[in-house]
């Protein structure tokens, strides 16, 4: 006598769930919140995994907040119910009872209910609960069958509406860089059922115009059809003026190798984005997997590419480990750790500086990027050798020979070239710079020699061939007249 009327409550509560659930795949909903639903409901954890058995999204029961699904993914990779649901025909999966299993987790014994997802002709996703009664009610195992369709039945409506994989990574781009992670994990679900690997090797780049002007997006077009030619795997985004690149090497290749092909695409890259006008920069972080090191990368990428968009010269490629140094000043600057020693090392020479016509900070700093080479530097700053030296004697009658002999000296001097060269290209007005702190570089700038711009390589004496390595970023203009012996 007392089976009908439980018959009749699971009927019912089946009835309401299912509503439930599908009104959620109507309005929308993302593969968190129907989770979410489905453990309130069933007051169970429950995850969504891929047919690889990484997780996509979980939730904890609301009574019992220490089952956590990431703890109890790994029981469930162990488990038969889990191969079979993973094996499974995807004809015959649908609309058939879950799996089940019986299984161990912190000295309770759960019961595991595991049901395929299945979308068009294959299995995308496995999606597993674990209730704590002996044995599953019915309404329980129509619940899962239900919130199963439900989720294959957004995977195909996000589909219909033309959602593409440039979609997607638009929205990851959007909310790595904003570090969201919450709206991560909904996103990492979509790429999964786009076959894009987010466990695989990424190289994060950033491409960046010199002057902090943005990138158009006829820019980013022509990004991603440089992508789909050189048959590079991942894609590109815009974000706030840059373009943002996830591209994944080719797996054949070592960790090295994978590091040269970053660099090698940066380079075309910047060079596509921005054709045929090259000014445009291209920040390159290390080698990443994993969406947590991914939004390091991305993170570090970004700092290198605006870096290089304020450094002077032709370079096109800057690397997150080649500039921590900049980094280093940039965030000691923002956190307010970064105080005036610079300036005060540079104040007596930028005013001799003003006096020799704004040529002695400029020969400073290529003479310490050239390993104080005499001739290395006059010939990067197309002068004589003599007129380097006439420089840098009237660069040590103002700071002496400690700057040239002391090696903690010369460091001091050279970053702070660097430093004045960063921050003095920042935009003017910023609220956290009083007005006449700008860059000694910005104030010496004469028609003479109009820091921080340079010549290009080709208007050099001893022009390079396109592939030999770059000149260190010292920035002069080409003089119209022959080298004087004064300076």
């Amino acid at each position: 006598m007392d089976a009908r009327p439980r018959e009749v409550d699971d009927l019912r509560r089946a009835e309401d769930v299912a509503r439930r659930l599908m009104q959620l795949g109507l309005t929308g909903a993302d593969a968190s919140t129907v989770l979410r639903t489905l453990a309130a409901v069933m007051d169970s954890p429950c995850a969504l995994v891929t047919a690889a058995g990484r997780l996509l999204a979980g939730e904890a029961g609301p009574s019992d907040p220490d089952l956590r699904p990431e703890a109890l993914v790994p029981v469930l990779l162990a488990s038969d119910a889990f191969g079979r649901a993973r094996s499974a025909d995807p004809v015959t999966a649908t609309g058939r009872p879950p799996f089940e299993e019986e299984v161990s987790f912190a000295s309770r014994t759960l019961r595991e209910l595991v049901a395929p997802v299945v979308e068009g002709n294959r299995i995308s996703s496995v999606l597993a609960v674990w209730i704590r009664d002996a044995r599953p009610r019915d309404w329980q195992r129509l619940a899962i069958q239900h919130a199963a369709t439900v989720l294959a039945f957004s995977s195909l409506r996000d589909r219909s509406q033309g959602e593409t994989a440039e979609d997607v990574v638009q929205d990851l781009v959007a909310a790595l860089m904003r570090r969201d992670l919450g709206r991560v994990v909904a996103i990492e679900g979509r790429l999964a059922r786009r076959g894009v690997d987010v466990d695989a090797p990424h190289v994060p780049i950033v491409l960046a115009r010199r002057g902090d002007r943005p990138l158009d997006a006829r820019a980013l077009e022509r990004v991603r059809e440089r992508l789909r030619t050189a048959g590079a795997r991942g894609g590109a985004a815009g974000w706030e003026g840059r373009v943002v690149v996830l591209a994944a090497p080719p797996a054949e290749l070592s960790a090295k190798h994978q590091e040269k092909w970053g660099r090698t695409l940066a380079g075309e890259l910047s060079l596509a984005a921005r054709a045929p006008r090259r000014d445009t920069v291209a920040g390159v972080g290390p080698v990443c997997r994993g969406l947590a090191r991914l939004a390091l990368g991305l993170q570090s990428a970004r700092q290198a590419a605006e870096i290089g968009s304020r450094l002077p010269g032709d370079r096109q490629v800057y690397e997150a480990d080649t500039t921590w140094f900049y980094s280093a000043l940039w965030h000691a600057r923002e956190t307010g750790h970064l105080d005036g020693s610079w300036r005060r090392l540079l104040k007596e020479l930028q005013a001799e500086d003003e006096r020799s016509g704004g040529t002695l900070l400029v020969t400073l700093d290529a003479f310490f990027d050239c390993q104080q080479s005499y001739t290395e530097t006059a010939r990067y700053l197309y002068v004589h050798p003599n007129t380097v030296r006439y420089r840098l004697q009237k660069i040590r009658r103002v700071v002496g020979d400690r700057p040239f002999e002391d090696p903690l000296y010369r460091i001091a001097y050279h970053m702070a070239l660097k430093a004045a060269l960063v921050f003095g290209q920042a935009p003017r007005g910023r609220a956290d710079e009083p007005a006449g702190t700008g860059t000694p570089y910005t104030r010496a700038a004469t028609s003479a020699s109009t820091y921080p711009l340079r010549t290009s390589s080709a208007t050099r004496s001893g022009s390079r061939s396109r592939g030999s390595p770059q000149p260190p970023p010292v920035a002069v203009t080409r003089r119209t007249r022959s080298p004087s012996r004064n300076g």
